[in-house]
């Protein structure tokens, strides 16, 4: 029986300003893997703000400036998505929040009210775990009070996916909202708590 509902953050509920950024500036592969590991390494709280923005900037040839507005402008909310996620609160859906992020920048990002919608908000440098160690999706379960098997995952990386899977939890991957919202009602119309 699904009881809780759990988003990523970038990529679901707000586009990756990160990511984008990276795609832009950087050509490659080795150049990427390695902004995808300093990114790891400020998720998990190994390095500060500051390390990060030293170092990212200096991969990217930008300013610490131009890099610090990028990361502070560039993600836009999911408000299909947000709202979408008030109707299931209402219909008695608990609703988590687990992203891979190195601050607490909720505060900036979201309302007073757009928090309420979340029962729990689990954030990867809190903890010093990432997706997709199964480890992370049994503690958002945990901090829920529910099983892993009542909840279902979504993000917009199949290795994240894979790792709520792992945990035994259900994924979706998530690619617009619109798909989504199908592939969300389709399996929550087949649950027996409906």
């Amino acid at each position: 029986m699904i009881k809780a509902i759990i988003f990523d953050c970038f990529g679901v509920l707000a586009t990756d300003g990160w990511l984008q950024f990276c795609e832009t500036h950087l050509q490659n592969p080795v150049e990427r893997a390695y902004a995808r590991d300093l990114l790891g390494q400020h998720d998990r709280g190994f390095i500060t703000l500051e390390e990060f923005a030293h170092k990212a900037s200096e991969l990217t040839n930008t300013s610490k400036e131009e890099l610090m507005q990028v990361l502070s402008t560039h993600n836009t909310k999911n408000k299909n998505l947000l709202d979408y996620i008030g109707r299931l609160k209402e219909r008695g859906y608990k609703i988590g929040m687990l992203s891979n992020v190195g601050e607490d920048w909720l505060d900036k990002f979201l309302s007073e009210d757009e928090r309420k919608l979340f029962d729990d908000i689990l954030l990867s440098y809190k903890v010093g775990l990432t997706k997709p160690d199964p480890l992370i999706y049994q503690m958002s379960a945990d901090h829920l009070e529910l099983l892993t098997q009542e909840c279902v995952f979504i993000d917009d990386r199949m290795v994240c996916i894979d790792g709520a899977i792992t945990a035994v939890m259900q994924g979706i991957m998530y690619e617009d909202f619109l798909q989504l919202e199908s592939d969300l009602d389709r399996l929550l119309a087949t649950d027996p708590k409906n």
